[in-house]
């Protein structure tokens, strides 16, 4: 499946309609990783514990950054550069938000009961 995410696999799409497909596409990925990075806001929102409200926080930002910046293609070349060089931080981001939320919450007995 060559280049799906960057929409060449639109190639047998007539050409007027075929940038309209792909502004649908992004469109579409950018808003679903923007209201998966909001589910974790809003899970952090409700939690007690400060510690694991931050680490809720670091992993929503980093979700939605990540998202984002994959949904831009190499046809777009200063936009392309631009957004793929934060991947790195969004990934780490994201992971270690992830990882120290999931430690927080497996040693405090309170916080399990509070979920």
């Amino acid at each position: 499946m060559r280049g799906f995410f960057s929409g060449e696999s639109l190639s047998g799409v007539d050409e007027p309609y075929r940038y309209f497909f792909r502004i649908i596409f992004r469109i579409g990925t950018i808003t679903g990783n923007i209201l998966f990075g909001l589910a974790f806001f809003m899970v952090a929102r409700k939690m007690a514990s400060s510690k694991l409200r931050d680490y809720l926080i670091l992993t929503g930002i980093g979700d939605t950054i990540v998202g984002i910046a994959l949904s831009t293609s190499a046809l777009e070349p200063t936009y392309g550069i631009a957004c793929h060089s934060l991947v790195l931080l969004s990934s780490y981001l994201f992971s270690i938000g992830f990882y120290l939320s999931a430690i927080s919450l497996s040693q405090g007995s309170s916080l399990r009961q509070s979920i």
